[in-house]
C-alpha cells in the first residue's frame, strides 16, 4: 500500500478523504508532554469519522482518546494510509473523541522506509549480536512491508523487532 505525506490539519483531512477509511500517522520524534521519548501518532478514520486517535511511545507508554486528540488537532504533517476495518472492533454510531475505542499497538501498522544507507560508524559500540539483528531487520525494510510483517519473518522476539527498528528510526536511517 502506498502512503502518501499531506500538509494540512487533521480537520481538514478528514473533510478531505471523506467517506474513506483512512489511517493517518504522524512523528513525534522529541516526545509529547506526558511521553518523553519519540512517539507515533495514529488517527483511524472510518467512513469519515474518527474512530480512535492514539499517540504511542518507543517503550509502550501511550495517550489515547480525548487527550491525544487535543494532541493531534494541530499537527499539519500527516501520511495516509487506506485501511481495512478488520483490526477495528467497536464502531460507535456518532464517534467523539471521547468516546474513541482503544486499538492495540498502532506501531504494528506502519510502513518504514529507509532513508539512507547503514554506514560502519553507525555500528560503532554495538555488540555483534546487536549488529546482525540490526542488519537483519534492516534488510527487510522496503517501503512496502509493515512492522508487523517484518516481526512475523524475523526469528527474533517482536520486542527486540521493535527496538531495532526504534534505533533504526533514532539514527535516521529509516523513517515512519
Amino acid at each position: 500500500m502506498e502512503r502518501k505525506t499531506y500538509y494540512q490539519n487533521l480537520s481538514t483531512l478528514v473533510q478531505e478523504f471523506g467517506q474513506q477509511s483512512v489511517s493517518f500517522y504522524t512523528a513525534f520524534p522529541g516526545g509529547v508532554p506526558g511521553i518523553a521519548e519519540p512517539c507515533i501518532g495514529t488517527v483511524h478514520v472510518q467512513e469519515g469519522k474518527i474512530i480512535e486517535c492514539l499517540i504511542e511511545g518507543r517503550s509502550g507508554a501511550s495517550i489515547n482518546g480525548t487527550a491525544a486528540f487535543q494532541i493531534l488537532r494541530p499537527v499539519a504533517v500527516w501520511q495516509v494510509q487506506a485501511r481495512s476495518d478488520r483490526n477495528i472492533d467497536i464502531t460507535p454510531s456518532n464517534p467523539t473523541p471521547s468516546s474513541l475505542p482503544q486499538v492495540s499497538s498502532s506501531l504494528n501498522v506502519i510502513i518504514p522506509h529507509r532513508n539512507m544507507p547503514l554506514l560502519p560508524g553507525h555500528l560503532d559500540g554495538m555488540s555483534a549480536k546487536e549488529r546482525i539483528a540490526l542488519r537483519s531487520v534492516l534488510a527487510l525494510i522496503n517501503g512496502q512491508r509493515s512492522v508487523d510483517q517484518i516481526k512475523t519473518q524475523m526469528h527474533l522476539p517482536p520486542e527486540t523487532v521493535e527496538r531495532v527498528l526504534w534505533q533504526l528510526y533514532r539514527m535516521q536511517i529509516i523513517s515512519w
